[in-house]
């Protein structure tokens, strides 16, 4: 027992305290700290997520993503993938992309392995997903407030043009609502230009953009009623179709990962300390 107490006091005494406890942590995985700089790296601007009215979190979001390099650099370490040597950092970033490479190849997720029989399809369900929209009618629901639209935004979810036309008559905060929120087709010259950006997310019959905020208050749930692409032979959009299908199984594989290994390893957040992602104080 002497021995075991003594050999504490010595690690301590030599820093042997964990790597989690670091003051500029921001999380850790396993007994791997992801620092203040780590997180930093994936700082983006904040963008809009569909269903909330509020911007997230941008620093929240970029400790997550260095929280998924971690992970992967794991997962490379368990496969024996190669590091690359170097600095740490340099190795996990290595590891991280190593890992990527390797899943990508058990999963044969590149763009070769589509045929053209589902690339033709695909095109042909959704041409809007990867040509030109040229135009989109629409129809809308406005709410007053953040809550009000995100709980109206949830309800929209999956409904038909005629049940999101009765939501709009029951609900919707605009003249709009005695057509069922009909706005036909967005005119840049005249709708506000949060209303027109939004409607540029609209690529297929059906989707729903928002909640928007707009200028004068308001938010604004946005429905696409039809959609005009312009056409191209499939035999030129086909490499685009087979990178757009390659890119969202992918997407899909990894973070189908990432939430496999998040159960494998002890991952903890220190939300306390997330602003000094953002340049303020630890």
């Amino acid at each position: 027992m002497r021995i075991a107490l003594a050999l504490m006091l010595g690690l301590a005494a030599c820093g042997g305290a964990s790597p989690c406890e670091r003051a500029d942590a921001v999380a850790c995985v396993d007994d791997r700290a992801i620092t203040v700089a780590a997180a930093r790296e994936h700082l983006t601007p904040a963008t809009p997520e569909l269903g909330r009215a509020a911007l997230p979190d941008p620093t929240a979001r970029a400790v997550e993503a260095a929280i998924r390099v971690e992970l992967f650099a794991a997962e490379a370490r368990r496969r024996g993938l190669p590091d690359g040597g170097g600095p740490a950092a340099r190795r996990v970033a290595t590891l991280h992309r190593a890992l990527i490479a390797d899943e990508r190849a058990r999963q044969r997720l590149g763009p070769e392995h589509i045929d053209d029989a589902t690339a033709a399809a695909f095109y042909a369900r959704t041409p809007g997903r990867v040509s030109k929209v040229s135009a989109a009618m629409v129809s809308a629901i406005y709410a007053d407030d953040a809550a009000t639209a995100e709980a109206l935004y949830a309800a929209a979810v999956g409904k038909d043009e005629a049940a999101f036309a009765a939501l709009a008559r029951e609900r919707s905060r605009d003249p709009s609502a005695a057509s069922g929120g009909d706005l036909g087709v967005i005119d840049d010259d005249h709708a506000p230009i949060e209303l027109v950006r939004a409607v540029t997310a609209l690529r297929e019959p059906g989707a729903l953009v928002g909640p928007t905020r707009l200028a004068d208050g308001r938010y604004v749930i946005v429905r696409a009623s039809e959609v005009a692409v312009r056409p191209e032979p499939i035999a030129v959009v086909a490499p685009r179709v087979k990178q757009y299908l390659a890119r969202e199984a992918e997407v899909q594989a990894l973070d189908a990962l990432a939430a496999q290994l998040a159960q494998r390893h002890r991952v903890q957040r220190f939300p306390t300390r997330f602003a000094a992602v953002a340049g303020g104080a630890p």
